[in-house]
């Protein structure tokens, strides 16, 4: 499945993909009670991984829609999950969600203290991916708490692993995430330099869905580094991508962002068409829209 990786049991399976489909037709409260109905099921089965697996799941559907206290506690008992289900991979997996969920609700102390388990278990086991991601989450932790330099040089520990990897995707969002805390620095020749080069890190991914997200990481960083026409430009090079294997949905996703970025600085007509290209584009898939884009072409029309 796209949204939720794993090998499932049959009746698990069914429900996950139930609630990933009610999950992009809009309906999230019914997504989310079906990925509760799943978590009972796999726990009445007395299968404690998939019961850790789909609490994790579920923890992150209660992220996206915003019931940020909610998703913490899951999120919390996905981590308990797995270290009683001896999945220390996972557990740490879980772990930084926690600390991403804290610190959005300003527990800075709480994430550091975490996210320190979290390398040292990572170091533990020795896997470079993990390692590098936790420190991603780690410079992302200190950059919301303006600590730009720390934040920089966390990036750097990660980027340094991930360089050597064989996928690319994680050193593409620690250049980018690197670059961010530059600039804040007041090193914008470097911050500008280094998406430069992650650009084309992306371009060079295979895949075409994995290289549109790089790419869509390239593209944040250059709106954060208030370059909104070369995010234009890299955010069409994301369309063109997922417009070959990533469906209407993929490709209605970048154009809202696309649109977004041209609002932000000013060009309502580029906005108007972006947003209205992906108002077709989820119509013509009978998708349902979402309230943002909604409210934007309300504004525009206005």
């Amino acid at each position: 499945m796209a949204g939720f990786a794993g090998s499932w049991p049959p009746e698990i399976e069914s429900l996950l993909t139930a609630a990933e489909a009610q999950q992009s037709q809009g309906q999230t409260g019914r997504a989310l009670a079906t990925l509760r109905q799943a978590k009972d099921q796999a726990r009445a089965a007395g299968n404690p991984a998939v019961t850790a697996q789909v609490t994790m799941a579920l923890g992150s559907m209660q992220a996206a829609a915003g019931l940020a206290g909610e998703a913490l506690a899951t999120m919390r008992e996905a981590s308990d999950l797995f270290g009683h289900a001896g999945d220390r991979y996972s557990q740490i997996r879980a772990k930084m969600q926690v600390a991403a969920l804290q610190v959005a609700d300003g527990q800075f102390d709480s994430a550091e203290s975490i996210l320190q388990a979290c390398l040292d278990g990572a170091s533990q086991l020795g896997d470079g991916q993990l390692l590098s991601e936790v420190h991603l989450t780690a410079g992302q932790v200190l950059l919301a708490q303006r600590s730009a330099a720390a934040a920089a040089d966390e990036f750097r520990a990660g980027l340094a692993i991930a360089t050597g990897l064989p996928q690319a995707t994680a050193q593409v969002q620690l250049r980018a995430y690197l670059a961010v805390a530059l600039f804040n620095c007041g090193n914008i020749v470097e911050a500008v330099s280094l998406l430069s080069e992650d650009a084309k890190v992306a371009q060079a991914i295979p895949d075409g869905i994995v290289g549109a997200l790089a790419l869509s990481s390239v593209a944040d960083a250059l709106v954060a580094i208030q370059r909104p026409l070369d995010a234009v430009t890299v955010g069409q090079q994301v369309l063109s991508r997922l417009q070959q294997t990533g469906g209407a949905a993929a490709a209605a996703s970048v154009n809202v962002r696309l649109g977004m970025m041209a609002f932000q600085r000013g060009d309502r007509i580029m906005a108007a068409d972006q947003l209205g290209q992906a108002r077709r584009q989820l119509g013509a898939a009978g998708l349902a829209e979402p309230p943002m884009l909604t409210q934007m072409l309300a504004q525009l029309g206005s």
